[in-house]
């Protein structure tokens, strides 16, 4: 999505258009604006139709971008994205009931993880996926059936490693050294599910560990005090309070639970005021009684 797409759909005024975008690479906030402004232009990126949505999930990239420095190297962009994702996201084991089919695809989306911080290891790896592509580093997509689970492969300047952020969520909130990050096939599977994916990169060697490890203590220090919060998404990572997600407000309103949650607060409400009602009428019956025993 860049300024030449703008310029040609802007352009377009006498008829209905259907962009479907593969990914948000190079989308910018006011770009996505412009667009939705444009009643005959309907825009989708990836499984996303929705204006909204894509509007929240580009302020979203662009705020992780406002945190990597414009002269940054691959290796250090890239260790700034896998410790961002990893404190914004929390595991959330209700994304694996099979029953629940709702949470199951929204802890599997972008949406779910980038905007709200809920996760599986299919929604880890897919949303490090779209925001390494968005910052036009190179990764794929990498599974296995038993035990099912999902990872990434990222390039770095030109090498391919194995990474798997579900797996370093701990280690990075805790401020440790990550375990399975930019490692080679031979010491990533050491202890990790073989890919039985088609589509396989061979890395060679893992990336230097001592690099890695100094890269991440200047993060740490540089950003000490930003995160204040863990699990709940990149908007409340970054601590916008200005930052109002339509999708969010959308999600609450039809929300079974809040729903639940409201009802069950409105009948403790009643209860109590009940309650309250019948003990002043004791109280008030008992004086009523008293006054009649010294007439």
């Amino acid at each position: 999505m860049t300024e030449e797409h703008l310029e040609y759909l802007l352009s377009r005024n006498n008829q209905n258009i259907q962009v479907d975008f593969s990914s948000y690479k190079g989308a910018k906030t006011d770009i996505v604006k412009k667009l939705k402004d444009k009643g005959n232009i309907k825009i989708g990126v990836g499984r996303y139709n929705d204006v909204d949505t894509i509007l929240d999930m580009t302020k979203a990239m662009n705020e992780i971008e406002k945190i990597i420095p414009e002269n940054a190297s691959e290796i250090e962009k890239f260790l700034i994205i896998y410790r961002t994702l990893s404190m914004a996201i929390k595991y959330d084991k209700s994304g694996n009931s099979v029953k629940n089919k709702k949470d199951n695809e929204f802890t599997r989306s972008s949406e779910g993880v980038l905007l709200y911080g809920r996760g599986v290891c299919v929604g880890y790896a897919k949303t490090l996926k779209e925001v390494l592509n968005y910052f036009h580093i190179d990764a794929n997509f990498q599974s296995c059936d038993d035990p099912p689970h999902e990872w990434n492969q990222v390039k770095i300047d030109e090498q391919w490693y194995n990474v798997d952020l579900t797996w370093d969520d701990y280690f990075l909130k805790k401020g440790f050294m990550p375990i399975y990050c930019l490692l080679s096939d031979e010491d990533f599977y050491k202890n990790h599910p073989i890919s039985t994916g088609i589509y396989q990169e061979k890395c060679l060697e893992s990336y230097p560990r001592g690099i890695i490890k100094e890269i991440l203590q200047q993060q740490i220090q540089m950003q000490k005090g930003i995160y204040k919060t863990k699990g709940k998404g990149i908007p409340k990572l970054i601590g916008k309070e200005q930052y109002k997600c339509n999708a969010l407000g959308r999600r609450v309103e039809k929300s079974r639970i809040l729903a639940m949650m409201r009802t069950i607060i409105a009948e403790n409400k009643r209860d109590t005021e009940e309650r309250t009602a019948i003990k002043v009428n004791k109280v008030r019956n008992l004086f009523i009684r008293n006054d009649d025993l010294y007439r």
